[in-house]
């Protein structure tokens, strides 16, 4: 896969994410935010796996370079949340917290400054979709732990048995389904990375990609059952995201182009993920009601000066 097809899946699965919150209630959208968190930690593990390949860093260099790419931007949204909200509602002790519906903003008040810090920090959460955030860095860590492993046959055996066990205690402790459902990416990006060359060149390619689009059609065939049982969810959860994880490295080992747009949508796809509840939120609570196209533009272009914002801190 290209950096420049792994740019526009990463774009076109923080706009899934957006859609997924927009209409969070649907029983047809909503299930397009758990596929699109999972091929966006296939991603995440596959790149970082890939990079550490080219520059192989020792931990304190790979934590430093992977904290700044996250926090950083993390921070920058924070702070801007907060003083474009205090600016609006006229509040300037209060800190805003977002509802995942996108239609409710609690303004809490604030008077220590370390509750401040901790809020810009995200100990405290201003909205709860930054929990992909602080899972993204142990993901992180996981893949350079494991990229220290030679031996094929142990990396698959660390990898398959520490997934087992992180599903096994999610399950016992019945965390929400799509939390299992996600880190099925990061599974399959480790796997991936490490058997690439076996999987390009095997001459079974062709029914790994007709079992994906099986898979994926059984999966969809199964949402329509709705039965809320904890384990039903899950199943057919890792079937559907795993067949599209599949297919999107299927896809990506044929498609190769240039464009100058990738490098804008890969950079920017970040922020949308950040800010798109906040951005949706305002516009509900000022405006009274939810407009896709107004809040979907919005978010575009306030991730677009966010990531120019970054980039100069960055060169300063």
């Amino acid at each position: 896969m290209t950096k420049n097809y792994t740019d526009i899946v990463k774009f076109v699965c923080c706009i899934l994410i957006f859609l997924h919150h927009f209409y969070l209630a649907s029983n047809i959208v909503a299930p397009l935010g758990y596929l699109a968190c999972a091929i966006f930690f296939f991603l995440s593990a596959w790149g970082v796996s890939k990079s550490l390949d080219k520059k192989n860093l020792n931990l304190w260099q790979f934590i430093k370079r992977r904290v700044a790419k996250v926090y950083i931007p993390l921070l920058l949204v924070n702070i801007v949340t907060i003083v474009v909200t205090q600016i609006t509602f006229w509040k300037w002790s209060s800190i805003p917290v977002f509802d995942v519906f996108c239609n409710e903003i609690k303004l809490k008040n604030v008077s220590s400054p370390i509750s401040v810090l901790a809020y810009l920090l995200d100990v405290y959460q201003i909205d709860s979709i930054t929990w992909f955030v602080h899972v993204l860095l142990f993901v992180y860590l996981f893949v350079w732990a494991t990229h220290k492993i030679e031996s094929k046959g142990m990396y698959a055996t660390v990898v398959i048995v520490t997934f087992v066990a992180v599903e096994l205690v999610i399950w016992l402790i019945k965390i929400p389904a799509w939390y299992m459902v996600d880190i099925v990416g990061v599974l399959l990006g480790l796997l991936i990375y490490k058997f690439e060359y076996e999987l390009q060149y095997s001459r079974f390619r062709r029914y790994l990609a007709v079992g994906s689009i099986f898979l994926l059609i059984a999966s969809l065939v199964l949402f329509t059952i709705h039965i809320d049982e904890y384990s039903w969810k899950v199943l057919t959860g890792f079937a559907y995201s795993a067949a599209c994880v599949m297919l999107v490295w299927l896809i990506g080992q044929r498609i190769t182009f240039k464009s100058s747009m990738t490098g804008f949508l890969g950079g920017a796809s970040f922020y949308v993920y950040l800010c798109h509840v906040k951005i949706t939120s305002l516009f509900t609570i000022t405006i009274g009601d939810k407009y896709l196209i107004l809040s979907l533009s919005a978010t575009l272009v306030i991730s677009w000066l966010l990531m120019k914002l970054n980039t100069m801190i960055n060169h300063a």
